[in-house]
C-alpha cells in the first residue's frame, strides 16, 4: 500500500511538473516581449496580426495602408507591418480600450472616436489598468508580474479624436468608410471596406461575447441600434464576413441575427435565471454580459 502510494505521488509530481513546464513555455513564447508577429493573409493586401488576444488588421491601397487596431504593444507589429508595405500608415483605433491601443506608440499616435477620448485616457493609466484589469492574483499568475507591469506601463503616444463620419481613400478604388456603433464603449466604430465588402467591428460582436458592464457601456436599447445598423451596413454594401477584434475573425455577417436576437432577450422577460445570476443574455453564437 506505501509503495503504490509513492508511486502515485511520483507520477502526480511528474505531472505536476510537465503541466507546470508546458504552462511556462507558453506564457514565455505567448508574452515573449516585442516578437514579430505572425501575418495572416487574407488576400494580396490585406493581413491580420495578433497580439496576444486581441486582432489587428492592415489594409493595403495603391497609395497608403490603413492599421486597424495596435493591440497590446508587446509586439512588433511595426515592423511586421513594414515587411509587408512601405506606404503612409494611417492608424485608426476601432475604440479606446488597452488591448486595442496600447501599440499606438510604435506609430507615432493613432485616431480614435471624439467619444472615447475619457476611455482610452483613462486606460493610458497605469493605475487604473492595474486596479481594474490586470491586478489581480489570476492576471499575475497567467501573465507573470513582470509582464503586468510591461502592458500597464507602455509607452504614452497622441491620439487624435475621429469625426462623426468619414471615408478614407487608400488609392486603387479602396475605400474605407467610418461608421459610429455605440455599445461596448459610446465611441466603438466599424470600418467597411468597401471594395472587398467587409466590417471591420473592433469588440461589438466577438464570438466569445461582448462585454457591456464596463462603467462607459452604453446600455442594451443603444447596443441593439448598433446591431441593427450594422446588420442594415452589411446589406446595403453587399458584406457577408465581419472581422471581429477577439478571438475568431471572421464570421458569417448571420451571426448578427443572433447579437439581435440576444439583446432583445436582455430586454425582455426570457433569460433563464441562470442568465440573470450571471448576468448575461445568451442567444444562438452570442453572449452578451450586462451590467
Amino acid at each position: 500500500m506505501a509503495k503504490r502510494r509513492i508511486i502515485t505521488f511520483a507520477v502526480l509530481g511528474c505531472l505536476a511538473v510537465t503541466v507546470w513546464a508546458m504552462f511556462s513555455n507558453w506564457r514565455n513564447r505567448t508574452f515573449a516581449s516585442f516578437r514579430m508577429p505572425e501575418a495572416v493573409q487574407v488576400d494580396d493586401s490585406t493581413y491580420s496580426f495578433r497580439d496576444v488576444t486581441a486582432l489587428m488588421h492592415l489594409l493595403v491601397g495603391k497609395d497608403s495602408a490603413l492599421v486597424i487596431d495596435t493591440g497590446f504593444g508587446l509586439v512588433d507589429l511595426k515592423g511586421a507591418v513594414q515587411q509587408l508595405t512601405d506606404l503612409p500608415l494611417i492608424v485608426i483605433n476601432t475604440h479606446g480600450h488597452f488591448d486595442h491601443t496600447h501599440g499606438n506608440w510604435q506609430f507615432g499616435g493613432a485616431m480614435v472616436s471624439y467619444k472615447d477620448l475619457e476611455t482610452i485616457s483613462r486606460h493610458d493609466n497605469p493605475q487604473y489598468l492595474k486596479e481594474n484589469f490586470l491586478g489581480n492574483p489570476v492576471m499575475k499568475f497567467l501573465l507573470g508580474a513582470e509582464m503586468v507591469d510591461k502592458v500597464c506601463n507602455q509607452p504614452s503616444s497622441p491620439y487624435r479624436p475621429l469625426p462623426k463620419s468619414m471615408s478614407l481613400d487608400l488609392g486603387g478604388g479602396r475605400v474605407i468608410r467610418l461608421y459610429e456603433i455605440p455599445g461596448h464603449t459610446p465611441g466603438s466604430i466599424a470600418l467597411l471596406d468597401e471594395k472587398y465588402h467587409r466590417l471591420y467591428t473592433g469588440d461589438m460582436f466577438c464570438s466569445a461575447g461582448v462585454l457591456l458592464q464596463f462603467p462607459e457601456s452604453t446600455d442594451v436599447e443603444t447596443y441593439l441600434q448598433s446591431v441593427r445598423y450594422a446588420k442594415e451596413i452589411c446589406l446595403q454594401s453587399g458584406v457577408e464576413e465581419i472581422f471581429p477584434s477577439h478571438p475568431d475573425s471572421p464570421l458569417p455577417v448571420s451571426v448578427l441575427d443572433d447579437f439581435e436576437k440576444a439583446a432583445l432577450r436582455a430586454l425582455g422577460p426570457d433569460r433563464s435565471g441562470k442568465e440573470i445570476k450571471s448576468k448575461t443574455s445568451v442567444y444562438g453564437k452570442a453572449k452578451l454580459t450586462l451590467k
